[in-house]
């Protein structure tokens, strides 16, 4: 099944589910795994632990920076996936607090997707950004991947726009295949539905180790994206022949989660933390 549907099939079968009013945090985690974030979201350089090692800051969504459309580190809220637009989930799919792996103190939230024998499932997060007046957006998150089908791609994130004076939208989408992730690109061709318009190798990840990714996309003059993979930057300015938006068009969504178009005999678990969506 296309990658793409996923999102068509929500609408049409009604099969998400809102976990927003119920679940309860637990806050008894132990010392931090990860690395420290500064306030843009990028690790700095020398790495250093959440109790600091003197002046590094951690991530935070305080003070807000320009254009930011949602910012989060999972430490707010009670239930996972809140502030967040919606929480969908479907054929198994859960969300839970991962008191024992972040990169923020005290949890992250964890993605799980059970062995299935359906061509769908997932569990994910959306941030609407609709009618974001920006040249461009920006999708940063930390993941760490816990378990996962190296057999198949497995979509993670995603960047989306919909360019008013063209049929449909653009995805830009971070997907993990055979112990690396990469970026892929779809829009859609000649009214259709969408292509792949570009694929870009990103960086290898490791089982149970964090890892921090940006994309970011600038949609004037021309689309072109960048991608940075913990301090270092892996794509730059690669222009992207897709429909790029004018004036009044929507710079509309993000996604973070774990996405299956195919059976899996293994359970899939992906944790998320330090999650940041804005306009750049």
């Amino acid at each position: 099944m296309n990658v793409r549907l996923w999102v068509c099939l929500l609408v049409v079968c009604g099969c998400s589910t809102d976990v927003f009013d119920s679940g309860d945090a637990s806050t008894d985690g132990p010392v931090t795994d990860g690395t420290t974030k500064d306030v843009d979201g990028i690790p700095d350089a020398g790495g250093g632990d959440a109790t600091g090692d003197g002046g590094i800051q951690p991530f935070t969504c305080t003070p807000m920076q320009t254009n930011t459309i949602l910012c989060d580190d999972f430490e707010s809220e009670s239930v996972p996936g809140k502030p967040f637009t919606s929480a969908d989930l479907y054929g198994g799919g859960a969300l839970a607090f991962d008191t024992s792996s972040y990169v923020t103190p005290t949890h992250s939230v964890e993605f799980s997707v059970p062995t299935i024998d359906t061509a769908l499932a997932f569990a994910d997060l959306l941030s609407e950004g609709t009618n974001v007046t920006t040249n461009g957006i920006s999708l940063h998150a930390s993941l760490r991947v816990h378990q996962i089908d190296a057999t198949q791609p497995v979509p993670l994130m995603r960047l989306t726009y919909t360019a008013a004076t063209e049929v449909g939208h653009v995805d830009f989408d971070v997907v993990a295949k055979a112990g690396s992730l990469s970026l892929d690109v779809f829009a859609p061709g000649d009214g259709g539905p969408l292509q792949t318009a570009a694929m870009f190798a990103l960086a290898p990840y490791t089982i149970d180790k964090w890892i921090t990714v940006r994309i970011d996309v600038m949609t004037a003059p021309q689309v072109s994206v960048a991608a940075y993979v913990d301090d270092a930057q892996v794509l730059s300015s690669k222009q992207v022949v897709v429909p790029a938006p004018t004036s009044g068009d929507t710079i509309r969504d993000a996604y973070i989660g774990v996405i299956f178009l195919q059976s899996s005999s293994v359970e899939t678990i992906v944790d998320f933390d330090d999650f940041l969506f804005r306009g750049i």
